[in-house]
């Protein structure tokens, strides 16, 4: 797609957000329809389905056009996946953000960051409970975009009883390691629900920090 002309590019995003609303895993309207919704004509959007046919983002079957491998791309992330999937953009992070810098540099920096420090303070905190508040809708399969107010409430319920924990986003997603390990919902390939992250976080920490005696729960398994 990056090599596609620009007005190329942007036809594709319309045609996975028509076959996104038509619901039929990538298939998509008749010709006629999507001109219409295109505020285009006929011709043109066959040239242009022809055209993205040939790159593969496309194809037609006997019911039609689809969007190639449109269902399989939509579905839902495996856990362990998008663990795998953080971990790495963490590990790029790590070695493309600041701390490859020198310790001149880190010297430097240091009277910079001192300088505002009380003024970001409620900044931090803020983009702080955001990221502890993503990491758990993540690795419970919650979608912040589309999700319902009860679930709102569960993640917003858990993010605060974690954060009282001093749980960083690293820590919930380190979670879903034992989780898939020793959990038998886990196992069975199930994500875990907002209120069950809190419930069994003591097992969590005991089996990060092998100190069973030491265990702090922050909500009592029931």
């Amino acid at each position: 797609m990056g090599q596609l002309p620009d007005h190329l590019w942007r036809r594709c995003i319309e045609l996975f957000l028509i076959a996104g609303d038509y619901h039929e895993e990538g298939r998509l309207p008749d010709v006629a329809d999507m001109a219409w919704r295109l505020r285009s004509n006929a011709e043109e959007v066959t040239d242009t389905l022809q055209t993205l046919a040939g790159v593969g983002i496309v194809s037609q079957n006997g019911q039609g056009w689809i969007v190639t491998k449109f269902a399989e791309r939509q579905a839902a992330v495996p856990v362990k996946k998008r663990v795998e999937q953080f971990r790495e953009a963490k590990r790029k992070e790590r070695y493309y953000g600041g701390e490859m810098e020198t310790e001149t540099e880190r010297e430097g920096n240091a009277d910079v960051t001192d300088r505002y420090t009380d003024t970001d303070t409620d900044t931090d905190t803020r983009s702080k409970r955001r990221s502890v508040f993503s990491a758990l809708a993540e690795i419970c399969a919650i979608d912040t975009r589309t999700m319902t107010n009860s679930q709102r409430g569960m993640l917003n319920q858990a993010e605060k009883r974690l954060r009282q924990a001093r749980a960083s986003p690293d820590m919930i997603h380190d979670f879903t390691e034992w989780w898939l390990k020793h959990d038998w919902r886990g196992q069975k390939g199930q994500a875990p629900q907002p209120h069950q992250v809190r419930e069994e976080w003591g097992r969590f920490t005991a089996w990060r920090d092998g100190q069973n005696s030491k265990t702090k729960w922050i909500d009592q398994p029931t």
